[in-house]
């Protein structure tokens, strides 16, 4: 559709406006807001992956007039000569349109939605001319709210005497027996436990018992094992003589120790901090003089003489004859009349005199003539016989006085402000009745089944879903966070965690920071002095362990690491990505794919790697051709599910048993509706898919699969994380585990839990802590040891990335991840679990594809280097899975184009054992 300089570049383009969000900020007239632009960029029929420059500007239908571009204000059509850079995913880009955050975008002002029919006109360039997309997109109906003043519901109760409906939600019961059940997610047995845990901690050393730190930050404990370092200012009796390396820096000398410059002179730039005290007379001081003059004597005095000028303004005149001439912009004669006619003043009736009122606040006057008005609550000995017109209101009767109506009686609105007692029982009141009815007696008692107010205080929300904000002044997130801590505390080293000492009243650790006393056990590879006997053998994984060394140890002998060994290719399924590849037990099965320029694979074969052979998967009844879609092993057989291909976004499937080796096709009644880039796990008895993208857009919807009856159920639980594609997700027993992935608005960082209950039915949906969470990403790895989430690697728009951290459920924390050894940054590369460690290999780097990888233990948290000997081949977007004691690789691309080359390796790292001499 359009040329770019020599290069015919063709873009087949797809537009999806996904929502629109208004900032939260006062309402006013026009409120400036933020339109999510969401679009899927093709070149020469690949998705484009990358960096591209976009322009954007709003018009009206028919192009004619400008309203808005991305650098302001403007009605020339003409394209913007500012560009906006966006990164493109898989031919995915999105953007903020009017967030002033980005580079070289200007906000988009609401008064724009004025106009009827508003449209999006985007140029592009990929490196050469800009050329304008087609058609232009006409802004959503709901661009317009930009226009909205307020929107204001409110529900009111004033007051429930009772109700009779259970509450629901964190507050449970009725209102004579409520119940809080949780707080901020967590169980209120949960929260007593725990708070009585950290209630009880204290510093001595108890078994079973929470550590607090005494008012010196200190604690006693049993026995400490964990690696000693840190400062050791509590230390005391070390030996100057000891010191054999390194140098003293200048700040530990004697401020009595002179520092000389390089050349040994004191002609430098040499400052000395402390009292400098020069006593000889003859001292001479040369250049500039700054600081405290205040201790100087002898100084010649400082006079200023008289001046000859006349003065200006208000006041006039020379030096020796000022005279003042106006006062505020009075002239001065003015002010000296008013001044003597004030101080003249008196209160006594004189003429043409200003009037001062006495010490009582009265003045004397003549005869007073005029005409009076206003209230006379001051006159006295009026005569009431002189009212001689008008009509005494009922106002100035007395209270005793009743009032009639028209007709002569009191069935009209007559008040009777004064207190009124009607003793006859027979008294009869009809109409509406107001006041104090605490008096009141024998009144039917008042029930409410349901109330609309909202609760305040520590309580909040409706009677369906009361919500415990406050406990004891802490918030709500607060108290569970800590209880979680605390219940979750235990003597193992674990980082983040509270500490709970073991039955014997010892505890684990890592590096510990202070004063030690007392017995230490556990890992002394930091500590010296420790003497072994000649001979004595011992392992490393360091090939110059200076420690060991220092401590009198030779290397005599290293078993290196295995290599990488290639897999057989007879039989082997064609080169490909976008691939699935599944572990049953004993041989990996690699399904579905695409070799590139729009070919879709429908099939694939299983590896033995017992055998080193291939064995093609049957085809009869297999699902489609597809690519990137999911693949889950259910125990007995291999599922299918979802992916695209050259007819677009696909919700088909198919289930391969294992004891047949042949295929069933999956149900599409109540099925997720098409997508790829989703995520899918096996429950244990169901397969459960979330997430993804299609035509329509980003998805944060799913259902789960029953294979044994071949039915779908729509998850449709509320507060579902936010819609995005490329998200790693895990089964953690009990719940499944979203985070990252791509966006409306770019990578996200955050995620969520979908907990279920006992009976294995989903019920709700708890986001995942932000603290220490990872930085936003796509193209990421996420692995599950059995206790924790490790998400690793992975890019953003500052580029590929090289860390991670390690999510635990049970705190709903997260723990950063070590960075010393760590493999390169990298995205869309493998990662596995072993059982005890994660192996990360593979990926995209910043220079292209990587056949580097490393291995990363949890427990030491340590990153070790993987084999590099054996050629392992650089590739991106491969599948690998753990086969029980070595990882198989296959798949992928390189230099643009698809691979297979199967490769093995075993994880053993290279051993190096030293000798005490």
């Amino acid at each position: 559709m359009g040329i770019y300089g020599s290069r015919n570049l063709y873009y087949k383009y797809r537009y999806l406006i996904l929502f629109i969000l208004l900032s939260q900020v006062p309402l006013r007239a026009d409120v400036p807001g933020i339109l999510s632009y969401q679009g899927r960029l093709v070149v020469g029929g690949t998705n484009l992956d990358g960096t591209a420059q976009f322009k954007f500007m709003l018009l009206d239908k028919a192009g004619a007039q400008a309203y808005w571009s991305n650098q302001g204000l403007s009605t020339n059509i003409a394209p913007p000569s500012s560009s906006v850079s966006l990164s493109v995913a898989r031919g995915l880009y999105s953007v903020m349109l009017g967030d002033t955050n980005l580079s070289r975008m200007a906000e988009i002002p609401a008064s724009i939605f004025t106009n009827d029919d508003v449209r999006l006109r985007v140029w592009v360039s990929t490196g050469g001319d800009f050329q304008a997309l087609s058609p232009d997109v006409r802004i959503a109906p709901v661009g317009y709210a930009f226009r909205a003043q307020s929107a204001v519901t409110a529900d009111r109760a004033n007051s429930v005497v009772n109700f009779s409906g259970s509450l629901a939600g964190d507050v449970t019961g009725s209102q004579a027996g409520t119940v809080v059940s949780r707080v901020g997610g967590a169980s209120a047995a949960s929260i007593a436990s725990g708070a009585s845990l950290a209630n009880a901690a204290t510093s001595a050393n108890v078994a079973e018992t929470i550590v607090r730190r005494d008012a010196g930050g200190n604690f006693s404990a049993g026995n400490i094992t964990g690696i000693f370092s840190g400062t050791g200012a509590g230390l005391i009796g070390l030996n100057a003589g000891n010191l054999s390396l390194g140098t003293l820096p200048d700040g530990r000398l004697s401020v009595n120790v002179p520092l000389l410059n390089a050349s040994q002179t004191f002609s430098g730039v040499n400052t000395f901090e402390g009292a400098t005290r020069l006593t000889n007379g003859g001292n001479v001081f040369i250049g500039a003089h700054a600081g405290d003059g205040s201790g100087l004597s002898n100084l010649p005095p400082v006079t200023i003489g008289a001046f000859t000028g006349a003065l200006d303004g208000d006041v006039t005149g020379t030096q020796t004859g000022t005279v003042v001439a106006r006062v505020g912009g009075t002239n001065a004669a003015v002010i000296a009349a008013g001044a003597n006619a004030a101080n003249s003043a008196t209160s006594s009736n004189a003429p043409d005199s200003i009037v001062r009122r006495d010490a009582s606040g009265n003045f004397s006057a003549g005869t007073i003539t005029g005409i009076f008005s206003g209230t006379g609550p001051g006159l006295a000995g009026l005569n009431a016989g002189n009212l001689s017109a008008g009509t005494l209101a009922d106002g100035r009767l007395s209270a005793n006085v009743p009032l009639l109506n028209g007709s002569q009686t009191f069935s009209g609105v007559n008040t009777f402000a004064g207190a009124t007692r009607l003793t006859n029982v027979g008294n009869v009141f009809i109409g509406a009745h107001a006041g104090d009815g605490s008096g009141l007696s024998n009144l039917p008692p008042v029930s409410v089944s349901s109330f609309t107010g909202v609760l305040n205080g520590d309580v909040t929300g409706r009677q369906t879903a009361t919500v415990v904000a406050q406990v004891g002044g802490a918030s709500a997130a607060s108290v569970a966070t800590g209880v979680g801590l605390a219940n979750s505390a235990a003597a193992n080293n674990l980082p983040g965690t509270l500490v709970r000492r073991d039955t014997s009243g010892n505890f684990s650790a890592g590096i510990i920071n202070g004063t030690f006393s007392g017995t230490h056990v556990g890992d002394g590879s930091g500590l010296t002095n420790i003497s072994m006997a000649a001979g004595a053998l011992l392992v490393s994984d360091s090939p110059q362990d200076s420690a060991l060394v220092a401590g009198g140890y030779r290397l005599t002998t290293t078993i290196p690491s295995p290599a990488w060994v290639n897999g057989a290719t007879t039989g082997m399924p064609d080169a490909r990505y976008g691939h699935t590849a599944v572990w049953d037990g004993t041989e990996m099965i690699v399904w579905g794919g695409t070799f590139g320029s729009g070919q879709y694979a429908a099939g694939g074969a299983s590896y033995l790697p017992g055998l080193d052979q291939w064995q093609w998967v049957s085809t009869i009844n297999a699902p489609s051709p597809r690519s990137d879609h999911t693949a889950v092993w259910m125990g007995s057989g291999l599922i299918i599910w979802g992916g695209a291909n050259a007819s677009g976004y696909v919700s088909t499937g198919g289930k391969l048993t294992a004891s047949t080796g042949l295929w069933t096709a999956i149900s599409t009644s109540a099925a997720p509706s098409a997508r790829s880039g989703h995520v899918a796990v096996w429950m244990g008895a169901h397969m459960l898919v979330w997430g993804g993208i299609n035509a329509n857009g980003l998805l944060n919807d799913g259902a789960i699969y029953n294979p044994a009856t071949d039915q779908w159920t729509a998850l449709g639980i509320a507060n579902a994380p936010a819609a995005r594609s490329g998200a790693k997700a895990v089964w953690a027993g009990d719940r499944l585990i979203v985070w990252g992935g791509q966006g409306a608005a770019g990578e996200l960082g955050d995620g969520a839990e979908l907990i279920f209950a006992a009976a294995g039915v989903p019920s709700q949906w708890i986001p995942l802590a932000a603290v220490n969470a990872p930085v936003p990403r796509q193209g990421h790895s996420a692995v599950w040891t059995g206790s924790k989430l490790i998400v690793w690697g992975g890019r953003n728009a500052a580029g590929p990335l090289a860390d991670g951290a390690a999510f635990d459920p049970a705190s709903n924390g997260w723990a950063t991840l070590a960075t010393t050894n760590a493999p390169a940054a990298r995205y869309d590369h493998a990662a596995v679990w072993t059982g005890q460690e994660m192996l990360i290999v593979a990926g995209s780097g910043a220079a292209g594809e990587l056949a580097s990888g490393c291995s990363y233990d949890p427990l030491t948290g340590k990153w070790t280097p993987l084999s590099g000997s054996g050629g392992p081949l650089a590739r991106t977007g491969s599948t690998a899975i753990w086969a029980g004691s070595e990882l198989i690789i296959f798949g992928g691309r390189a230099n643009g184009q698809p691979v297979g080359s199967p490769q093995r390796l075993v994880p053993q790292p290279a051993w190096y054992f030293y000798r005490k001499i």
